[in-house]
């Protein structure tokens, strides 16, 4: 089911009830028992933001569009896909209207070192026009132009690199005449004092995050072998190998020493950053030729939060179980701003353990005493909880009958943007203020044009709204044209796949 409309805001957070709430019975329309959630917290809607800036009242949805639904098996389809995406901003060049340029999508996901079978391989699609409707099945088709491809094969990790629930972004950059697809690749668990702790050529958590691969004359996927990966200072892996975005050349000029991409990554339970995150990385520095494989690139924290096991800020309203899931710097001639798309966790409370414990109720919490971080209420503080909402737990394993995926949860999520001023991360760039000390001025709440739906097959790790996580894959920007696109995961019943989303910048 759908969430009402949400406003638009800047944090702090106003307390409003999303649809799914209760239908009347204490329990939500979805079918989940009562969440015992009362009021969500949301957006709250601060009138028109600052001139320069661009804020919600700039975006204008245009509607949606699907992918298309392969029949081959994983990772050969789009199916549990769409993490990673960038505008290829001269791709489909016959396109004959507004929606020219093309995406470039990641697809399946599922991967393991059992099935041989490395994931998040990369396709070419046209953009059908968008249609708002709610009806999925009325919403237009993206065509392919290049066939799921894989860039990341045994060249550059080796045979023996899989990994366990990967990570991964992608971002077009033009680079002396030449296109390049940059990508940054990781997995949930990470060694965070990489690279020098890394002992073996074949940990998963261990592996550099930024590689690179040319793309042929007209945007050809397998034309060239794979450059580098390298490392990039400045953060841990937890904080850089999840997204990837363009940053304008005028601003990586005059204020990052020329840096024109930026990595970043947000964990639920604030491992790396406690917010969201931009870390500024060029491998092609001063018109160089790239670096070899496994130099340390000099990254710059544009935007870091202090880690939950550290000292230093977070993101207002911040919860363990938030969401980042990607970013895109918005440009226009007179505005411009830094977005970041995901799933704010908007519950009372937040906690890690299951959806739901034995007799349905949440929070279902896992015992401190046997590892688990606890439970938290919004604002502060820890959960004052009876016994019956803990899972009953110890060093053998837990109540099988504590529902849902292990993990961060809470009474709800809503998608949102985060708007971010860039004149702030050039203070940060310039040293005049520390990276966790930027805020977002507006946020946007999208729940009322997501489709909020969640295939069987992933009800128990996902939830289903209001307690639906893993709301947004990814996000990319046309600064030719002004549009940007968001991935809605698992939006499509048919194929299990995302949908596609489109926003209009008009400022």
């Amino acid at each position: 089911m759908r969430a009402s409309r949400a406003s638009t805001s800047i944090l702090p957070l106003l307390s409003v009830c999303l649809a799914g709430c209760s239908n009347g019975n204490g329990h939500p329309e979805s079918g989940n028992p009562d969440t015992g959630q009362g009021e969500l917290l949301t957006c709250q809607d601060t009138g028109p933001v600052a001139a320069g800036r661009i804020g919600p009242e700039h975006i204008a949805y245009r509607g949606a569009f699907r992918l298309p639904n392969l029949a081959a098996a994983a990772p050969g389809s789009f199916a549990w896909g769409g993490q990673a995406m960038s505008v290829n901003t001269e791709g489909d060049p016959d396109g004959k209207d507004e929606y020219r340029g093309s995406l470039f999508v990641a697809g399946n996901d599922a991967e393991d070192a059992y099935s041989d079978v490395r994931a998040c391989w990369v396709a070419e699609l046209a953009i059908p026009e968008p249609v708002v409707t709610r009806d999925v099945a009325a919403l237009p088709v993206a065509s392919l132009l290049q066939d799921l491809t894989d860039l990341r094969g045994d060249a550059l990790y080796g045979p023996e690199i899989y990994f366990e629930l990967p990570k991964h972004g992608i971002q077009v950059v033009r680079e002396q005449g030449v296109d390049y697809l940059a990508m940054v690749f990781g997995q949930h668990i990470e060694d965070e004092y990489a690279p020098d702790s890394c002992t073996g050529d074949s940990d998963p958590a261990c592996v550099a995050p930024l590689a690179a691969r040319p793309l042929g004359p007209l945007g050809q996927l397998d034309t060239s072998a794979t450059l580098g990966p390298w490392w990039i200072t400045g953060a841990s892996l937890y904080s850089l190998n999840d997204y990837l975005f363009r940053i304008p050349q005028a601003f990586a000029d005059l204020h990052l020493g020329g840096r024109r991409l930026a990595a970043g990554r947000f964990r639920d339970g604030g491992q790396g950053s406690q917010g969201p995150v931009a870390v500024a990385v060029d491998p092609w520095l001063d018109g160089a030729e790239a670096p070899a494989a496994n130099t340390r690139l000099p990254g710059l924290a544009l935007l870091l939060y202090a880690s939950v096991t550290g000292e230093g800020s977070r993101l207002e309203g911040y919860q363990h179980p938030d969401e980042w899931a990607g970013a895109a710097w918005i440009d226009t001639p007179e505005r411009d701003t830094l977005v970041f798309a995901g799933a704010k966790a908007v519950g009372r409370q937040s906690w890690y353990g299951w959806q739901r414990c034995p007799g349905g109720e949440v929070p279902c919490v896992e015992p401190e005493a046997v590892g688990g971080p606890g439970c938290f209420e919004a604002g502060g503080g820890t959960c004052d909880l009876g016994e019956r909402h803990y899972c009953d737990c110890d060093d053998q394993g837990c109540d099988p009958d504590c529902y849902g995926d292990r993990g961060w949860w809470t009474q709800g999520w809503e998608g949102q943007l985060l708007f971010y001023d860039p004149a702030d991360l050039a203070r940060v760039a310039a040293g005049e203020i520390a990276p966790d000390q930027p805020q977002p001025y507006a946020c946007l709440g999208i729940a009322d044009r997501l489709f909020l739906s969640t295939p069987a097959s992933a009800v128990e790790g996902y939830g289903i709204p209001p307690m639906r996580r893993y709301l947004i894959g990814a996000a990319a920007y046309d600064p030719d044209r002004g549009f940007l696109y968001l991935t809605e995961l698992l939006a499509d019943p048919e194929s299990e796949g995302p949908i596609v989303h489109v926003w209009a910048i008009e400022a």
